[in-house]
C-alpha cells in the first residue's frame, strides 16, 4: 500500500479511511496504537503508551549522562512529571535539585549510575516533600555542599534511601535544629556514606529514623544528632576508620532523647584524625531528658 505521496506504509487496519503507517507509528503519537497485554492469569489489555508511562526515564527529557552537559533541566521535567523517575547507567551532572512533593527516583545500579553537582544537590522544599532514592551514587564533584538538605522550616515526613552510595560532601544528609526542622520516620537500608568532610548525617531532630546495614568510613564523623530523638534504630551497621567519633549526641537547647537503639553495630578504627571514642554523649544542658538508649551485640576495635 502507498499513500498519496507514494511513500511505502504498512497496512494495519482500516477504520473507514483511515491507515495506520510507518510515518505514524514512529511519531509521539504511535504508542497509544500499539496493544500490550502482561503474560499471566488476569493481566488486562493495555497500550504500549500506558505501559511505558509506569515508569519514566530521564533521557526521556534529554538528559545525557556523560559527566559533562548540564542535565538540570532535563532531571527537573522529569521529578515533575509525577512519576517514578529512572536513570540509566552514566555520570549526570546537575545543579541543586529541589524536591517539593513525592519524588522516587531509581538508578539502573548503584555504582554504575551517579548524580553530582557542586554544592548542594537534593533540596526538600516543602511540607509534602518526600525523597526515595535507591540503586544510585551521589556526590559532589569540587566544590562540597549537603547532598540531602531540608530547607522547610518544620517536619519532613517519609523519605527512604536504599543501596545508595553517598560520597564526597561537606554533609550527606543535614538538617538544624535551630530552625525546628525535624525527619519523620526516614529510613536508609544499605547505604554507603564516605568521605564527609564535616558530618556524614547531622540530624537536628530525628523521630522514627531507621538505619540499617550501613557503612561509614573515612567520614569526619558519622552520625551528629543534636535535637530531639526518639524511637531511632540503628542497626546492623558499621562504622569504621572516621576521623573523630563515629556517633556523637548532643543533648542540649532543652532535647528530649527516648528510645535509641544500637544494636549489631562494628566499630574500628574510629579517631584517625583526632583521638576519640566511638560514641559521644555531649551537651548535657540541665533541662534535657535522656533514656531508654539501649546498647545491644556491639563491637569496638581500635
Amino acid at each position: 500500500f502507498h499513500d498519496s505521496t507514494v511513500i511505502p506504509v504498512v497496512y494495519l487496519e482500516s477504520l473507514g479511511t483511515t491507515y495506520v503507517t510507518k510515518t505514524l507509528l514512529a511519531s509521539d503519537a504511535g504508542s497509544p496504537l500499539v496493544g500490550f497485554k502482561q503474560k499471566g492469569i488476569g493481566s488486562v489489555s493495555r497500550t504500549v503508551n500506558q505501559k511505558l508511562q509506569d515508569q519514566i526515564s530521564v533521557r526521556d527529557f534529554g538528559a545525557v549522562g556523560d559527566g559533562i552537559t548540564d542535565d538540570t533541566l532535563a532531571f527537573n521535567k522529569a521529578i515533575t512529571s509525577g512519576f517514578k523517575v529512572f536513570v540509566p547507567n552514566g555520570t549526570y551532572l546537575v545543579t541543586t535539585l529541589a524536591i517539593p512533593n513525592w519524588v522516587e527516583i531509581v538508578g539502573e545500579t548503584q555504582f554504575g549510575c551517579t548524580i553530582q553537582c557542586d554544592g548542594d544537590l537534593f533540596d526538600l522544599t516543602t511540607i509534602d516533600s518526600s525523597l526515595h532514592l535507591s540503586n544510585i551514587t551521589v556526590q559532589n564533584v569540587t566544590t562540597r555542599g549537603i547532598l540531602v538538605k531540608i530547607s522547610y522550616a518544620s517536619h519532613i515526613n517519609t523519605s527512604t534511601f536504599e543501596r545508595v552510595h553517598f560520597k564526597k560532601a561537606l554533609y550527606h544528609v543535614y538538617t538544624d535544629r535551630g530552625a525546628n526542622i525535624s525527619f519523620v520516620a526516614w529510613r536508609f537500608s544499605n547505604c554507603r556514606f564516605i568521605d564527609a568532610s564535616v558530618t556524614s548525617r547531622h540530624y537536628g531532630a530525628a523521630w522514627a529514623l531507621v538505619e540499617e546495614n550501613c557503612y561509614t568510613w573515612y567520614c569526619n564523623r558519622g552520625i551528629q544528632f543534636a535535637g530531639d530523638i526518639s524511637t531511632v534504630r540503628i542497626i546492623d551497621s558499621v562504622f569504621e576508620l572516621n576521623g573523630n567519633e563515629a556517633i556523637n549526641i548532643y543533648l542540649n537547647q532543652n532535647a528530649t532523647l527516648i528510645g535509641l537503639l544500637f544494636q549489631g553495630l562494628h566499630f574500628e578504627a574510629n579517631g584517625q584524625t583526632v583521638a576519640s571514642h566511638d560514641i559521644i554523649i555531649d551537651g548535657f544542658a540541665a533541662t534535657a531528658n535522656a533514656q531508654q538508649v539501649s546498647f545491644i551485640n556491639c563491637n569496638s576495635f581500635v
